[in-house]
């Protein structure tokens, strides 16, 4: 099997997308891909980090992108994860990912990089990226966020079956208890 079909198989499951850490762990040298994107097969959108030209393109592709260039252990975090699961009305100019690790990479501007300790946060895939459990998100944004747009987006999540009825629960005693301190 050569290089190219190598690239494009493995990258049936990932979005099109591939690092050259990948690509050297199922044998096929960087300077391949360098070669590949050269003849017009992959696109390099950043450091390592490439894109199949013809892989059609999902509507979550720039964050997939971002996560991959950030490093495989980066997750999105925050409203940015009620954004990307069109909860409530988030619209944050701003991509909010969290990694353990040091991003030395350059990403793009509109992205904001969180530190956090390796293994503390839980994580799910949703729409196949990486984020912070949603029923954390809402514990973290209580007190931030104006109390009734967060609450009517952790009932429009439990609604999808994202939290369970405990966890919103929870997440609506917090509220509470954040008004009553305000107050």
């Amino acid at each position: 099997m050569n290089y190219r079909s190598r690239v494009f198989e493995f990258c049936q499951d990932t979005g099109g997308l591939l690092t050259t850490k990948e690509a050297a762990q199922i044998g096929v040298p960087a300077v391949e891909l360098r070669k590949l994107a050269q003849r017009g097969a992959l696109e390099r959108i950043g450091h390592g980090t490439y894109r199949i030209t013809h892989f059609p393109h999902s509507e979550n592709m720039t964050t997939l992108e971002v996560l991959k260039m950030a490093g495989p252990e980066s997750y999105v975090v925050g409203e940015s994860v009620l954004a990307l699961l069109d909860l409530g009305i988030f619209n944050s100019r701003k991509l909010h990912i969290a990694t353990p690790k040091r991003v030395r990479k350059q990403l793009p501007s509109y992205v904001t990089i969180h530190k956090s300790a390796s293994g503390d946060v839980a994580t799910e895939k949703y729409k196949q990226i990486k984020c912070q459990k949603v029923s954390d998100v809402f514990i973290d944004l209580v007190g931030q966020l104006a109390s009734d747009q967060l609450f009517s987006a952790a009932v429009e999540a439990q609604q999808q079956n994202l939290i369970s009825a405990l966890e919103l629960k929870l997440i609506t005693e917090l509220i509470n208890q954040t008004k009553l301190q305000q107050a």
